[in-house]
């Protein structure tokens, strides 16, 4: 092989610029994608804690249906406490129902 003439080493050069200004434009798009990334990342982050904001308010309201599905219980068991008094007391009504009434006793007239 003959050695390089000076076109080919200037051409050589030429390649070897043109490599390196594309080396250089990947590495600024390569830093700008990775900027993108990073700000996608820091939304992804802000997304997930308002879906921890929105977590922890169902879990608020969770504990406000426990409540009140505890106080409806408590309520029935105390209807169903009432409930058996109203019968007791029904059967007993209808017990005087079914008694004949006495007769009343007049006043003594006044002389």
């Amino acid at each position: 092989m003959a050695d390089p003439t000076i076109k080919d080493v200037l051409k050589a050069i030429a390649e070897m610029r043109g490599e390196m200004a594309t080396k250089k434009e990947l590495a600024a798009f390569d830093a700008k994608m990775e900027a993108r990334f990073d700000a996608v990342d820091a939304r992804f982050d802000a997304v997930d804690a308002r879906f921890d904001a929105v977590d922890a308010r169902f879990d608020a309201v969770d504990a406000r249906f426990d409540a009140v599905d505890k106080s409806i219980a408590e309520l029935g068991a105390d209807i169903d406490k009432h409930m058996v008094v109203h019968k007791k007391l029904e059967k007993q009504v209808e017990i005087l129902k079914v008694k004949p009434a006495r007769p009343v006793a007049r006043m003594p007239r006044r002389r």
